[in-house]
């Protein structure tokens, strides 16, 4: 009898594995997919606008499936209630299934309302497949433009919009956001800083006269220009600067290296600054909070400084740049639009749980009252 249970057991065990791999007893084949890297969304008079940018390739019996000279990518655009919606049509018109585990950003337009993330985000949460580690954007423009452009540079496009932020993020002029970040605000406040991309096109009739331009460099490019803050899921009017993104990376921890131009004796010096440490604290001083951050970098000078008084000169230029800069984007973020996008709110909830809870009400009036303190060390080397 005991024989026989195990074999019930095993029996039931691949019967289950075999329903799930088969999408609940239905087959799908390759063949039936389409796959999707990259996603716009347009919100206007209260319908979605989606554009897809799916993965296209040749049939499977080319000699040649992929030509890497080319874009391999094509855009399907559907119209609904809410993104699922228009994500249903999108597969209508394709008449294949679209599989978003290979989704590398989503785009939205300015008027997105990001208030309600678990619904505006259902047809990622519900699908295992997807990614939480996405990237989103804002376009300039609209999400469909962006989605539209015609790049060959890298198999898809979709690379060009990731590298494009990565390489933001890693220099300092932009913030990161996720699909995780974005859905961590459900059951907490929400405050996102959130790359805009724009178009960069190229230079049209000059480019166009000279025949040594490579086809490559007469196609549009990407550029981050600025960072968008978002409050309770609204887009504000307010942006971050290049320099506003910097001192917000600064001061979170998140920065690894930053390239400026100070006046060093009259004359304008290259500088590379790189982070050494970083530590953030907020402390209650009579009622007063106060949050510390001390910081230590190291400047890369274009010059070649040796003597203590010539590195004692840019590092204090260093030291003063990145002083306006912290507190620059402290002053419009948090002070000017209650944009608290480096987590104080966090530092207050785990320091000061009981003080949290009696005015979480009042959180952005609390905020809005934390002062700001640096100590910044900075080595030339």
């Amino acid at each position: 009898m005991k024989k026989r249970k195990i074999q019930v057991a095993v029996v039931l065990f691949i019967a289950a594995v075999t329903l799930l791999s088969s999408s609940f007893g239905r087959q799908v084949d390759i063949e039936e997919r389409v796959l999707c890297h990259a996603m716009g969304v347009d919100y206007e008079n209260g319908e979605y606008n989606v554009s897809l940018q799916v993965f296209k390739t040749q049939s499977m019996g080319s000699d040649t499936p992929l030509d890497v000279s080319q874009s391999n990518i094509q855009t399907v655009n559907c119209k609904g209630r809410s993104i699922r919606d228009a994500i249903e049509g999108c597969q209508y018109q394709l008449g294949r299934e679209i599989f978003f585990g290979h989704l590398q950003i989503i785009c939205f337009n300015k008027n997105i309302d990001l208030s309600s993330p678990e619904e505006l985000f259902s047809f990622a949460i519900k699908d295992k497949n997807v990614f939480l580690g996405v990237e989103l954007c804002l376009a300039e423009n609209t999400a469909e433009e962006l989605m539209n452009v015609q790049l060959t540079r890298g198999t898809m496009s979709s690379e060009n919009f990731t590298q494009v932020i990565k390489m933001g993020v890693k220099n300092g002029i932009t913030v990161e956001c996720r699909l995780i970040d974005l859905l961590s605000c459900i059951r907490s406040p929400q405050y996102i800083a959130m790359p805009v991309i724009s178009i960069k096109q190229p230079l049209g009739d000059f480019a166009e006269s000279h025949e040594e331009k490579s086809a490559e460099q007469q196609e549009p490019l990407l550029e981050i220009k600025k960072t968008a803050l978002i409050r309770k899921g609204t887009v504000l009017e307010s942006y971050l600067s290049h320099a506003d993104a910097s001192g917000c990376l600064w001061l979170t921890g998140k920065a690894e290296q930053y390239s400026d131009i100070i006046e060093y004796n009259g004359s304008p010096m290259d500088v590379r600054i790189t982070s050494d440490s970083h530590s953030l604290k907020l402390d209650n001083e009579n009622g007063r909070l106060v949050c510390r951050l001390k910081l230590s970098v190291l400047a890369h000078t274009s010059l070649d400084i040796r003597d203590e008084k010539s590195s004692d000169q840019v590092a204090a230029l260093v030291k003063q740049r990145l002083e306006e800069n912290i507190t620059g984007v402290w002053n419009k973020a948090l002070y000017e639009n209650r944009t608290d996008i480096f987590d104080v709110w966090r530092l207050f909830r785990h320091k000061y749980p009981q003080s949290y809870l009696k005015y979480a009400d009042r959180l952005d009036e609390v905020l809005g009252s934390v002062e700001l303190e640096t100590d910044i060390t900075c080595r030339v080397s």
